[in-house]
Protein backbone atom coordinates (compact mmCIF):
# COMPACT_ATOMS: atom_id res chain seq x y z
CA UNK A 1 0.00 0.00 0.00
CA UNK A 2 0.89 3.35 -1.23
CA UNK A 3 2.65 5.00 2.41
CA UNK A 4 0.60 8.15 2.22
CA UNK A 5 -2.96 5.72 2.00
CA UNK A 6 -1.48 3.56 5.09
CA UNK A 7 -0.92 7.01 7.24
CA UNK A 8 -4.74 7.64 6.06
CA UNK A 9 -6.11 4.46 6.75
CA UNK A 10 -4.46 4.06 10.01
CA UNK A 11 -5.46 7.55 11.39
CA UNK A 12 -8.79 7.73 9.71
CA UNK A 13 -9.62 4.14 8.47
CA UNK A 14 -10.14 4.84 4.65
CA UNK A 15 -7.13 5.10 2.22
CA UNK A 16 -8.37 8.33 0.49
CA UNK A 17 -9.02 11.87 2.80
CA UNK A 18 -12.29 12.29 0.80
CA UNK A 19 -13.83 9.34 1.91
CA UNK A 20 -13.71 9.93 5.39
CA UNK A 21 -16.87 11.01 6.70
CA UNK A 22 -16.66 14.60 8.93
CA UNK A 23 -16.93 14.89 12.04
CA UNK A 24 -15.59 12.02 12.77
CA UNK A 25 -15.48 9.65 16.40
CA UNK A 26 -13.65 10.28 19.42
CA UNK A 27 -11.09 7.75 18.76
CA UNK A 28 -10.36 9.08 15.33
CA UNK A 29 -9.58 12.45 16.63
CA UNK A 30 -7.26 11.17 18.95
CA UNK A 31 -5.91 8.85 16.29
CA UNK A 32 -5.19 12.09 14.05
CA UNK A 33 -3.85 14.20 17.53
CA UNK A 34 -1.37 11.81 18.29
CA UNK A 35 0.31 11.49 14.50
CA UNK A 36 0.39 15.56 14.64
CA UNK A 37 2.17 15.46 17.93
CA UNK A 38 5.05 12.59 16.31
CA UNK A 39 5.11 14.98 13.38
CA UNK A 40 5.61 18.16 15.22
CA UNK A 41 7.74 16.68 17.66
CA UNK A 42 9.97 14.15 15.82
CA UNK A 43 12.55 16.61 15.21
CA UNK A 44 13.20 17.68 18.67
CA UNK A 45 12.98 14.26 20.75
CA UNK A 46 14.10 11.75 17.93
CA UNK A 47 16.57 12.83 14.90
CA UNK A 48 17.94 15.33 16.76
CA UNK A 49 19.45 13.86 20.20
CA UNK A 50 20.31 10.72 17.80
CA UNK A 51 22.50 13.63 15.96
CA UNK A 52 23.86 14.49 19.51
CA UNK A 53 24.43 11.21 20.78
CA UNK A 54 26.29 10.19 17.25
CA UNK A 55 28.47 13.51 18.58
CA UNK A 56 29.30 12.83 21.81
CA UNK A 57 30.33 9.26 21.21
CA UNK A 58 33.25 10.18 18.36
CA UNK A 59 34.12 12.66 21.24
CA UNK A 60 34.10 10.32 23.39
CA UNK A 61 36.18 7.69 20.61
CA UNK A 62 38.60 10.24 20.22
CA UNK A 63 39.80 11.27 23.98
CA UNK A 64 39.81 7.29 24.39
CA UNK A 65 42.21 6.76 21.86
CA UNK A 66 44.64 9.58 23.32
CA UNK A 67 43.85 8.00 26.70
CA UNK A 68 44.61 4.36 25.65
CA UNK A 69 46.37 4.12 22.06
CA UNK A 70 50.34 4.79 22.21
CA UNK A 71 50.24 6.52 18.56
CA UNK A 72 47.85 9.07 19.99
CA UNK A 73 49.21 9.50 23.83
CA UNK A 74 50.98 13.40 22.24
CA UNK A 75 47.26 14.49 21.06
CA UNK A 76 45.15 16.78 22.53
CA UNK A 77 41.46 17.31 21.59
CA UNK A 78 39.02 20.52 21.75
CA UNK A 79 35.74 21.39 21.17
CA UNK A 80 34.59 24.66 19.12
CA UNK A 81 30.75 24.31 19.44
CA UNK A 82 30.95 20.40 18.01
CA UNK A 83 28.83 18.93 20.79
CA UNK A 84 26.88 21.95 20.43
CA UNK A 85 25.74 21.63 17.53
CA UNK A 86 26.61 24.82 16.51
CA UNK A 87 26.54 26.08 12.52
CA UNK A 88 30.32 25.55 11.61
CA UNK A 89 30.73 24.00 15.19
CA UNK A 90 34.60 21.48 15.07
CA UNK A 91 36.79 19.57 16.99
CA UNK A 92 40.43 20.10 16.82
CA UNK A 93 42.61 16.83 16.90
CA UNK A 94 46.30 17.29 16.66
CA UNK A 95 49.92 16.49 18.24
CA UNK A 96 50.80 18.64 21.05
CA UNK A 97 53.93 19.23 19.12
CA UNK A 98 51.65 21.07 16.07
CA UNK A 99 51.24 23.70 19.07
CA UNK A 100 53.39 26.88 18.54
CA UNK A 101 55.14 28.42 22.01
CA UNK A 102 52.35 28.93 24.66
CA UNK A 103 49.29 29.15 22.20
CA UNK A 104 46.25 27.04 22.62
CA UNK A 105 45.31 26.08 18.87
CA UNK A 106 48.13 24.75 16.48
CA UNK A 107 48.28 26.66 12.96
CA UNK A 108 47.05 22.87 11.37
CA UNK A 109 44.72 20.30 12.96
CA UNK A 110 42.54 17.34 12.03
CA UNK A 111 38.60 18.45 11.74
CA UNK A 112 35.23 17.62 12.09
CA UNK A 113 32.80 20.11 11.21
CA UNK A 114 28.91 20.35 11.11
CA UNK A 115 28.23 22.70 8.33
CA UNK A 116 24.69 23.63 9.35
CA UNK A 117 23.64 23.97 12.84
CA UNK A 118 21.83 20.86 15.20
CA UNK A 119 24.47 18.28 13.93
CA UNK A 120 23.48 18.13 9.78
CA UNK A 121 26.07 17.73 7.12
CA UNK A 122 29.68 16.71 8.65
CA UNK A 123 32.91 17.09 7.25
CA UNK A 124 36.62 16.01 7.96
CA UNK A 125 40.02 17.20 7.12
CA UNK A 126 42.39 19.96 8.16
CA UNK A 127 41.45 23.02 9.31
CA UNK A 128 43.88 25.72 9.46
CA UNK A 129 44.17 28.50 12.38
CA UNK A 130 42.77 31.41 10.53
CA UNK A 131 42.48 31.72 6.78
CA UNK A 132 45.79 34.00 6.85
CA UNK A 133 47.80 31.13 8.91
CA UNK A 134 50.04 29.45 7.86
CA UNK A 135 49.59 30.50 4.41
CA UNK A 136 46.76 33.29 2.10
CA UNK A 137 44.51 31.15 -0.22
CA UNK A 138 44.01 27.91 -1.24
CA UNK A 139 47.15 26.90 -2.26
CA UNK A 140 50.56 26.79 0.22
CA UNK A 141 52.65 27.56 -2.56
CA UNK A 142 56.13 28.02 -0.80
CA UNK A 143 55.35 24.94 1.33
CA UNK A 144 56.15 21.88 -0.57
CA UNK A 145 55.01 19.07 2.16
CA UNK A 146 51.51 21.01 2.57
CA UNK A 147 51.01 20.64 -1.53
CA UNK A 148 52.14 17.38 -1.76
CA UNK A 149 49.48 16.63 0.87
CA UNK A 150 46.55 18.59 -1.58
CA UNK A 151 47.62 16.56 -4.45
CA UNK A 152 48.03 13.17 -3.18
CA UNK A 153 44.42 13.41 -1.72
CA UNK A 154 42.27 15.28 -4.45
CA UNK A 155 42.87 11.89 -6.00
CA UNK A 156 40.21 10.53 -2.98
CA UNK A 157 37.96 13.69 -3.81
CA UNK A 158 39.53 16.17 -0.96
CA UNK A 159 39.33 19.65 -1.56
CA UNK A 160 40.91 22.66 -0.74
CA UNK A 161 39.49 26.12 0.77
CA UNK A 162 40.62 29.28 2.30
CA UNK A 163 39.91 27.58 6.08
CA UNK A 164 40.86 23.83 5.58
CA UNK A 165 44.35 22.89 3.93
CA UNK A 166 41.99 19.42 2.56
CA UNK A 167 38.58 18.87 3.64
CA UNK A 168 35.99 16.37 2.56
CA UNK A 169 32.19 15.64 3.43
CA UNK A 170 31.50 12.13 4.82
CA UNK A 171 29.63 9.81 2.45
CA UNK A 172 26.14 9.18 2.51
CA UNK A 173 23.86 8.72 4.55
CA UNK A 174 26.58 9.33 7.41
CA UNK A 175 27.43 13.01 5.78
CA UNK A 176 23.78 14.82 5.50
CA UNK A 177 22.25 13.24 8.26
CA UNK A 178 18.75 13.87 6.87
CA UNK A 179 18.03 10.78 5.45
CA UNK A 180 16.08 7.72 6.90
CA UNK A 181 18.83 5.36 5.92
CA UNK A 182 20.94 7.51 8.54
CA UNK A 183 18.70 6.60 11.52
CA UNK A 184 18.38 2.87 10.29
CA UNK A 185 21.83 2.73 10.54
CA UNK A 186 21.88 3.75 14.30
CA UNK A 187 18.99 1.67 15.23
CA UNK A 188 19.97 -1.68 13.86
CA UNK A 189 23.89 -0.88 14.00
CA UNK A 190 24.35 0.94 17.11
CA UNK A 191 25.84 4.63 18.31
CA UNK A 192 29.13 2.89 18.61
CA UNK A 193 29.44 1.41 14.89
CA UNK A 194 28.05 4.43 13.27
CA UNK A 195 30.67 6.79 15.55
CA UNK A 196 33.20 4.26 14.33
CA UNK A 197 32.59 5.39 10.61
CA UNK A 198 33.72 9.03 11.50
CA UNK A 199 36.16 7.75 13.75
CA UNK A 200 38.24 5.75 11.51
CA UNK A 201 37.90 8.06 8.34
CA UNK A 202 39.32 10.73 10.45
CA UNK A 203 41.92 7.85 11.54
CA UNK A 204 43.02 6.86 7.76
CA UNK A 205 43.65 10.47 7.21
CA UNK A 206 45.92 11.40 10.06
CA UNK A 207 47.82 7.59 8.53
CA UNK A 208 47.94 9.44 5.42
CA UNK A 209 49.10 13.33 6.15
CA UNK A 210 50.80 13.22 9.81
CA UNK A 211 54.33 12.64 8.60
CA UNK A 212 54.25 15.13 6.00
CA UNK A 213 52.48 18.02 8.92
CA UNK A 214 55.27 17.26 11.06
CA UNK A 215 58.14 17.76 8.99
CA UNK A 216 56.12 20.74 7.73
CA UNK A 217 55.32 21.85 11.28
CA UNK A 218 59.60 21.17 12.46
CA UNK A 219 60.52 23.78 8.99
CA UNK A 220 57.96 26.56 10.10
CA UNK A 221 59.10 26.54 13.56
CA UNK A 222 62.97 27.06 12.72
CA UNK A 223 61.76 29.72 10.20
CA UNK A 224 60.10 31.60 12.70
CA UNK A 225 63.15 30.93 15.47
CA UNK A 226 61.03 28.73 17.51
CA UNK A 227 63.71 25.82 17.64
Amino acid sequence: MDKGKLITKIIFGEEEISKVKFPVDEETKKSFEIAWDIWENFERQIRKPIRAMIAKKIYDMLKEKIENEESFQNYKIINKGFLDGRKLGHLLFFPDVWLLNNEDEPILSYSLEYDIKDYYDISYGIIKKNKNIPFRGYNPTKFKELLEIQKKLENIDFESSEEYLVWKWFKEPYGGMWQLEFYEKVIIEGVNKVASYYVNELKSLIEQTQDDIDNFIEKYKKEKGLL
